[in-house]
């Protein structure tokens, strides 16, 4: 009876740390391929996603220089939109 506790506990305290560093790995990995936008390349990128809950639908970095020039250049070109006049009406002229 002792040898399961002792498993369990065994099995308890480590999950966490191997799922934290599968993540920490995986994480040194795309850091260092700049992967992180893309699909993940393996099966450890994979896991560690799926640990995580990563979604990179949203990433749009890293950028080239051109773009995030073309996008200051863009935003100059354009003009600040007008705030809507307030409309006052006139009750006293009766």
């Amino acid at each position: 009876m002792f040898i399961v506790v002792l498993c369990i506990a065994a099995l308890a305290v480590g999950s966490p740390i191997f799922a934290a560093f599968i993540v920490s790995v995986a994480s040194i990995h795309e850091d260092a391929n700049w992967s992180l936008g893309r699909p993940p390349s393996n099966t450890l990128d994979r896991i560690a996603r799926r640990i995580v809950a990563f979604d990179a639908d949203s990433i749009d970095w890293p950028r080239s220089k051109a773009q995030v020039q073309a996008e200051k250049a863009l935003r100059q070109l354009t003009p600040e939109p007008a705030e809507p006049v307030a409309r006052t009406e006139n009750r006293s002229a009766a």
